[in-house]
């Protein structure tokens, strides 16, 4: 731990609070031209085509500040003992945490130069090494908070939500940044992945309080505020206007949730406080959150590419996920920036904050298990957010994991009842998980929003519907009596969820309803695409209500007898072979996994085609949508 503080006669001091070689302190004395790079420090890191010996013009290169800081920083007494304490490491990666710590008056001008200078940068002069770019030195930003930092066990998996705030007028492409992460994050183990698009305030509380969180991305504008020299995010505000939320509002907003224990804001200016003498040193929005009590923060003092920030991000929850500490992961996460752009010092944009001594976000020991469900009313305030939305689940991965499972299947399959659930659901055992024999029907559905009187229809929030939410029922709380045994419609992917959740289960994932459909070997549930006989299910024949009627040349005049929805229990020629009814047509059935901006869909409905309503196409639909022919179904996982 290194502390700039206040010294004799009004100068400044640095010392060694704890190092392997002692304590000790130096007169610190900053460089004459630190004003000067605090103007300019967008040019020492961004020169996308500048070399880091060779600054932009009238600018220094980004190596000779780093020497220059280094110099200052390990002068005298504290140089020798940063000496004598590396020669203390083993050769086997031992490494040397340079925490930095800077404790003086707030109303000293001083401070704000000092969190504004970029100590990223520091550069060993003989060497010519960057400090922040190994693992052996990584440079941390600590403030002195009077708060603890809770211990928390380590996960079985590590929760991230994504989150934007995307606000009306501030026009950054997020969609694509959306969609890079989602590509990039394919493949990372051990790291579960939620959504939350748009991003208001009211939402992302909402969110946090449906389930634990460890990391929050945020990712979005950020700005300082010119009246009060605060740091800001731009949020989506009442009526879709913009709104500015500075750290200290967002630090309020978070503080209630222990588990949380890095926020990384990919917003420019999120990292870096306004120059000026009237200027509060804690008023960037990185600084007000680990004062309000957020762990650790990774933040960007400046702009930064999409490219860097996304092989940044990717390359710290990875090395998170595998047990690496913070600052160890966010020096990788600075080695991708230095293999994309070698040239640049664009890798020391990052910062971290952090009041976690040894780096770890989680205490040393056994990974905790999955939780359990969580009690009804928890489970139904909100519905749990997807795991891993922006990644697909891939059928053979699936099918190559439970392989030896699949050669059973025959032999194991049974009908299983739920022992106690708040309703008596059917459920089908499929080898490693359960699935409701029927579609979610009206009358279950009644008693989720009569014991959840949030997700009724004049109570349900705006951002989780469309406006067409239970649209065919009669009243808030009730529908018609002729359609209780049909599937629940007008439902979007929230209100699906909730449901699936208040149940003890979830959606199930595109791959699980591929699983229970027998979609690697045949294109409908059944078996082969036979319309002889009985009709197997309910699409758009003659019967349908559209004109875009599906006419078979082989079975012209083909009427199911349902021009809308049929009973949950209708078309038993069309069950699987373990009794799963209308996994094909009657409604299109929400899934768990999506795009980066839209839920799966399965199974085709009555008003689509024969060919629409196979096992293996899937159609991707917005959450919030609440169509009539859009249904949904539950699974259980074994605890």
């Amino acid at each position: 731990m290194i502390q700039i503080g206040s010294g004799r006669a009004g100068g400044l001091t640095v010392r060694v609070l704890a190092s392997p070689a002692g304590e000790g302190e130096a007169p610190f004395r900053l460089p004459a031209a630190s004003a000067e790079w605090l103007r300019t420090r967008a040019d020492l890191c961004r020169g996308r085509h500048l070399s880091v010996d060779q600054g932009a013009p009238g600018t220094p290169a980004p190596r000779q500040v780093g020497e220059a800081l280094f110099r200052t920083l390990f002068a005298g007494q504290v140089g020798l003992l940063f000496a004598e304490s590396r020669g203390t490491l083993s050769p086997q990666g031992e490494g040397l945490r340079l925490r930095l710590r800077f404790r003086l008056d707030p109303a000293d001008p001083r401070l704000t130069l000092l969190h504004g200078l970029p100590w990223e940068l520091l550069c060993e002069p003989e060497t010519r090494d960057f400090l922040a770019l190994s693992r052996r030195t990584p440079v941390v930003r600590s403030l002195d908070v009077p708060r603890a930092v809770p211990p928390l066990p380590p996960p079985s998996e590590l929760r991230l939500l994504v989150a934007m705030a995307d606000a009306p007028g501030h026009p950054l492409d997020l969609q694509r940044e959306r969609r890079l992460l989602e590509k990039a994050w394919a493949g990372v183990p051990g790291i579960e992945i939620l959504d939350l698009a748009r991003t208001g305030i009211a939402a992302l509380r909402e969110t946090l309080l449906a389930a634990p969180v460890h990391v929050l991305h945020l990712m979005g504008h950020g700005e300082i505020d010119p009246a009060t020299q605060a740091g800001t995010l731009v949020f989506t505000g009442p009526e879709g206007s913009p709104l500015a939320v500075t750290g200290e509002t967002l630090a309020h907003l978070l503080k209630d949730f222990p588990a949380l224990r890095l926020v990384f804001l990919n917003a420019c200016d999120t990292g870096r406080v306004a120059a000026g003498p009237e200027t509060d040193p804690f008023s960037g929005v990185a600084t007000a959150l680990v004062l309000g009590g957020i762990p650790a923060v990774v933040a960007m003092q400046l702009p930064v590419a999409d490219t860097a920030a996304i092989a940044f991000s990717r390359t710290v929850y990875e090395r998170l996920a595998l047990g690496d500490p913070l600052d160890a992961a966010v020096t990788e996460g600075r080695q991708a920036i230095h293999a994309l752009y070698p040239d640049t010092a664009e890798w020391a944009i990052p910062i971290l904050f952090t009041r976690i001594a040894d780096g770890r976000i989680f205490a040393p020991g056994s990974a905790t298990p999955p939780p359990a469900a969580p009690p009804e009313a928890a489970a139904a305030r909100l519905p749990r957010p997807l795991r891993r939305p922006w990644l697909p689940f891939p059928r053979a991965r699936w099918l190559a994991a439970e392989a030896f499972l699949l050669a059973l299947a025959v032999l194991l399959l049974f009908v299983h009842k739920t022992p106690d659930p708040p309703l008596q659901i059917e459920r089908v055992w499929l080898g490693s998980f359960w699935i409701a024999r029927y579609e979610v029907s009206n009358r279950e559905l009644l008693r989720f929003v009569e014991q959840n009187p949030q997700w009724r229809r004049d109570r349900i929030p705006r951002e989780f519907q469309d406006g067409d939410y239970l649209l065919h029922w009669t009243s808030p709380i009730a529908y018609s009596s002729g359609i209780s045994d049909h599937p629940a419609t007008h439902v979007s992917w929230h209100a699906a969820q909730a449901f699936c959740r208040w149940a003890g289960g979830e959606l199930p994932t595109r791959d699980e309803w591929q699983r229970a459909a027998h979609a690697a070997d045949t294109a409908y549930p059944w078996g082969p695409a036979d319309l002889s006989g009985p009709a197997r299910m309910n699409f758009c024949d003659v019967a349908c209500r559209g004109d875009q009627r599906s006419v078979n040349p082989r079975t012209p005049e083909l009427n199911d007898l349902h021009p809308g929805t049929a009973p949950v229990t209708a078309f038993p020629g069309g069950r699987t072979r373990e009794g799963v009814f209308n996994l094909s047509g009657n409604v299109w059935e929400w899934c768990l996994d999506a795009s980066s901006t839209e839920r799966v869909t399965m199974g085709g409905s009555y008003s689509a085609t024969f060919e629409e309503c196979t096992t293996t196409e899937p159609s991707w639909e917005p959450p919030n949508l609440c169509a009539a022919d859009g249904g949904f179904r539950c699974v259980w996982h074994l605890k």
